[in-house]
């Protein structure tokens, strides 16, 4: 099977997947079948308790990697790590099925080189792209009237996994009163995986097996920058992200053997492709009052010229997402109770991905829960929950819950330099 035609295959299967016919454990949002799938800049469970605002929203212990610019605020050197588990409910008509995937949401070292001038440099890991789906097509196959008519049932399974994963270093400095300014360079790889199996009800039928396996590699970059008013109430930060090209290497593996096991056909394809990747532009802004703050984002995305995994009926679009969050914060001073020291977060926002199915275009609606639990002195969990749904009508509908958890810990390891009065 060639390169276009599996494309064909399992873009058809996205458009009539009404046949989800059973339930299964491992597998995510059916979507993920298109592009790049669910695209994500990480950020970690204390940004998505506040429905993932996080371009303004500055932290003492928090690595912010979406705009680099906030982490010359951070107090002392720190490493920050994550896990995300997802599960999700999928319906077509009267076709249901659940499925629930988890994998690590990346890890960060922040180095607070200079407070005094906030300088600090960070390096880090994280998943910007998620492919987990799992579904099932019932087929039927007529036969030839030499063979008495009829039809030969079967079952065609689709799978796929993997992703993007993205890896950056960069820095950040205090430029003027209230002005910080960061920038950071990205490099881009992982492997994409796509199975589409056919299993037939027939001893004299073939079983076949289609595989593709994408391994990507492609380099981007980020600058950042944050204001933050003299009373330190108000913080209005940005970033931009540019992409280059990413380029990509494809092995497609094609197979037939019969119910006995006896392989017929045996095949790999090789080639090689690239496509354009996303420019992302975002701005945000936070407000401190009392024990409270207030925030809200909003991010664009330039997709509309993406063309890996889009076929028929996929349209690639432009991406869109705003969001807003509120956060009781904690009272970290010594001989507070504990209570008084963890912080407490709701939020919600809109996301519209970045393909139409059908000239349909596909939006998600969510709301979010966060806590944030101190533990020593210098260590921080932050806890969250993410609930909404994703879909169109007369398409798919997915239902979703998403647990995030991340652990930061920090010490000292430089102090400010001396200056002369």
């Amino acid at each position: 099977m060639t390169l276009r035609m599996m494309s064909r295959a399992l873009c058809f299967a996205v458009l009539t997947m009404a046949a989800a016919v059973s339930l299964r454990a491992q597998g995510g949002s059916n979507y993920s079948i298109i592009g790049f799938g669910d695209m994500r800049q990480s950020v970690g469970a204390g940004y998505d308790g506040i429905g993932g605002s996080v371009y303004g929203v500055n932290s003492d212990y928090l690595i912010n990697s979406i705009n680099p610019a906030l982490w010359g605020l951070v107090k002392n050197t720190r490493i920050q790590g994550g896990y995300r588990f997802n599960q999700i409910r999928i319906t077509q008509g009267s076709d249901i099925t659940s499925q629930n995937n988890g994998k690590l949401d990346g890890a960060a070292v922040l180095f607070a080189l200079d407070t005094a001038t906030a300088t600090a440099a960070s390096i880090g890991i994280f998943p910007s792209s998620s492919i987990n789906y799992a579904f099932t097509r019932n087929i039927s196959i007529p036969k030839d009237s030499s063979e008495g008519g009829g039809s030969i049932g079967g079952l065609s399974n689709f799978y796929g996994s993997g992703g993007l994963v993205t890896a950056y270093l960069g820095g950040t400095t205090h430029v003027t009163d209230g002005l910080h300014l960061g920038a950071s360079a990205l490099i881009h790889f992982g492997t994409i995986i796509d199975r589409y199996e056919t299993t037939m009800y027939s001893e004299s039928s073939y079983n076949s097996l289609n595989a593709r396996r994408d391994q990507m590699t492609g380099f981007g970059g980020r600058i950042g920058a944050m204001w933050m008013s003299a009373d330190k109430l108000l913080t209005i930060g940005g970033a931009l992200t540019v992409n280059g090209t990413i380029r990509y290497n494809t092995t497609i593996n094609y197979r037939t053997e019969s119910q006995a096991g006896q392989i017929s056909i045996d095949t790999n394809f090789l080639s090689s492709g690239s496509s354009p990747m996303p420019t992302i532009a975002g701005i945000g802004a936070s407000y401190r009052s009392g024990k409270f703050l207030f925030a809200g984002d909003v991010e664009y995305t330039a997709m509309s010229g993406i063309t890996y995994r889009m076929n028929d009926g996929i349209t690639p679009g432009n991406a869109f997402r705003a969001s807003f969050g509120i956060s009781r914060l904690g009272v970290q001073s010594a001989g507070t109770a504990y209570f008084d020291r963890v912080a407490f977060s709701i939020g919600g926002g809109m996301r519209q991905l970045y393909f139409k199915v059908d000239g349909v275009a596909i939006s998600e609606f969510y709301g979010s829960f966060g806590m944030q639990l101190p533990f020593g002195g210098a260590a921080m969990v932050d806890a969250s929950i993410n609930a909404g749904i994703r879909g169109a009508a007369n398409l798919l509908r997915e239902e979703f819950i998403r647990f995030n958890v991340s652990m930061s810990v920090g010490e000292t390891w430089f102090v400010p330099f001396k200056r002369e009065d």
